[in-house]
């Protein structure tokens, strides 16, 4: 009976410290996919277009992980993807224009929201 005791008080610190299947399950099918579809959902795709590319993308890598048991790796990268979607989610919640191209101040674009032409300039 000790040993049953033994065991189930490990299987239990893992799947607190979040180790292994479970902490992959609860990080990587649970919470960064839950913030990916949330960004989703707030227009993160068009107001911060890095963001979700980058949470979208690390999910993605780390699904493949998982599914070659690499788990610490998985729920890293589970990790990463979930911060820049909540970045992203963030950014779309912010009142006011939305970027324009995701590019630095201005996005390239002049006042009337047409693309600039800056061929010849330095």
């Amino acid at each position: 009976m000790g040993l049953a005791l033994l065991g189930a008080a490990a299987f239990g610190a893992a799947g607190a410290t979040g180790c292994g299947p479970v902490g992959y399950l609860q990080q990587v099918q649970g919470k960064a996919r839950q913030a990916v579809a949330e960004a989703r959902q707030a227009g993160a795709e068009r107001a911060a277009p890095y963001e979700y590319t980058a949470a979208v993308e690390y999910l993605k890598k780390a699904e493949e992980e998982g599914s070659h048991a690499e788990y610490r790796v998985a729920i890293e990268l589970g990790r990463r993807s979930e911060d820049f979607a909540k970045r992203a989610t963030a950014l779309a919640r912010q009142p006011g224009p939305a970027p324009a191209g995701g590019a630095g101040a201005g996005g390239g674009r002049g006042q009337d929201g047409r693309r600039e032409d800056r061929r010849g300039e330095p």
